[in-house]
């Protein structure tokens, strides 16, 4: 058998004392570290998902803080007349 056809032992990929880890979710933090670093890469989206929303209701809240409530006045009619008065 020529030493390419021979399968390596398991020793050659794993240093002793650690520890392969393939939990539940190795995945979503694989792909949560994909995505994260996409959006670093790109700052102009960083402030359209954090910085606009922000001072977009920053702005909004300065604009209408001192407006009261708006008092609505409404009248109630009863009777037999009450169709005839507002149709």
């Amino acid at each position: 058998m020529t030493v390419a056809q021979q399968r390596p032992s398991q020793k050659d990929f794993q240093p002793q004392g650690t520890r392969l880890r393939n939990g539940r979710w190795s995945g979503f933090r694989h792909i949560l570290d994909v995505r994260l670093r996409e959006l670093w890469r790109e700052p102009e989206v960083i402030f359209w998902v954090f910085g606009f929303p922000i001072l977009l209701a920053l702005g909004l809240g300065i604009a209408f803080r001192d407006k009261p409530a708006e008092i609505v006045r409404v009248a109630i009619v009863s009777g037999t007349e009450s169709q005839t008065l507002f149709p």
